[in-house]
Formats: C-alpha cells, sequence, structure tokens
C-alpha cells in the first residue's frame, strides 16, 4: 500500500508539472517587442539607406600642368558619380571617372598616362549646399603609370582646397570650381575646371 501511494503521488506531480508547462507555452510570446520592432539595418550593420535621398549625376574637368620652363601638359576627364545624403548629414558615395582623349603635352612626352579613375566621395550636407571632396581609390593602369595633367594634384588632392560646393536646388545640386596649386617645384602650376551635376534617384524631400 505504501508503494503503492508513492506512486500515485508521483504521477499526480509529473501531471501537474506538465500542464503548468503547457499553460506557460500557450500564453508566452517566443519574440520578444525589442526583436518584432527592430529597425533593418544594413548589411555593414549601419542604418538601413534604402529610405535615404540617392543622387547620380555627371563630373566634367578640364586640367594642365604649367610647367615653369617648357610648356603645358593637359588632360580632360569624364564621369559618373552617385552619393547618398544620410540622415545625420553626411553625404558618402562613389563615382568613376575616365580619360577624354590621350595626354596632350607642348613637347614630345613618352610618359605613361592614367586613363581611368575609382573615386570614393565624402562630405557634408546641408539645406542649400553639398560640400564633396573626391579621393581616389584605384587607377588604370595600376602601375607604372601617372597623371600629368592635373586632375588628380586638383580635384583629388587633400585639404579644403580641393572641396566641391554644390548649390542644392528642389531636385538636385550642381557647382562649378576652378582650382589652382603649385607643383612640387613651387614654380609651375596645376589648374583645373570642374563642374558636377547631380540628380535624384530617389525622392529627396
Amino acid at each position: 500500500m505504501r508503494t503503492t501511494g508513492k506512486v500515485l503521488i508521483w504521477v499526480v506531480v509529473f501531471v501537474g508539472a506538465a500542464g503548468i508547462g503547457a499553460y506557460i507555452a500557450a500564453h508566452s510570446n517566443p519574440f520578444p517587442p525589442i526583436v518584432e520592432t527592430s529597425p533593418r539595418r544594413s548589411a555593414s550593420g549601419g542604418p538601413s539607406t534604402a529610405s535615404q535621398p540617392l543622387w547620380k549625376g555627371t563630373i566634367r574637368s578640364a586640367s594642365y600642368h604649367q610647367l615653369y620652363v617648357g610648356g603645358r601638359c593637359t588632360t580632360d576627364w569624364r564621369g559618373t558619380i552617385e552619393v547618398t545624403l544620410r540622415d545625420d548629414g553626411n553625404v558618402e558615395g562613389t563615382g568613376t571617372v575616365r580619360r577624354i582623349g590621350a595626354l596632350r603635352c607642348d613637347f614630345p612626352t613618352a610618359q605613361a598616362q592614367v586613363a581611368n579613375l575609382d573615386l570614393a566621395v565624402r562630405g557634408s550636407a546641408t539645406a542649400r549646399r553639398l560640400a564633396v571632396h573626391l579621393v581616389e581609390t584605384s587607377s588604370t593602369p595600376s602601375s607604372g603609370a601617372d597623371e600629368y595633367g592635373g586632375f588628380l594634384r586638383t580635384v583629388l588632392a587633400p585639404g579644403p582646397g580641393s572641396i566641391l560646393i554644390l548649390t542644392r536646388s528642389a531636385d538636385g545640386a550642381e557647382g562649378l570650381l576652378s582650382m589652382r596649386r603649385a607643383d612640387r617645384e613651387g614654380r609651375g602650376r596645376y589648374v583645373s575646371r570642374t563642374r558636377v551635376r547631380l540628380r535624384c534617384a530617389r525622392p529627396c524631400s
């Protein structure tokens, strides 16, 4: 009798525990609110840029290196740019430019000239303007070539003197900027004249 009584008691305990577990499972949410309401994130781990304004456009530049003696070397460049205007006021994007025609110098030269440049775009935006800086990320040919016309040493040079200021409108932004820098010897100069035009590819409002 004692053994039978103990068995019955344990059966009642197990049945009760199973009933409590089933009740809790039926009334619990396996996905807490913080998981259900988490914002979408980009592959890089930051907030998704899918809803942020995307602007695309063109860049055109004519540049030259005026040597102290010996004449001038000239190049022309064309390309495309796209930028995202982030919610925090920063601008980031990419671009590609290619040289139009050959390097033109007032004297014979056998120097290998860069033909294409891949760019990163960094900057900031306000309600009235964009201030962007273009940075070279790679070039073709990747070795043994240089840019002798002045584009690389004006538009792509570091520092505040190469910031492109674009005036904003309702559906885009554009700007025209002339740049000058002394060459390494300090007696010649690099000169460029660059125009950038951007238009909204996603709503800007």
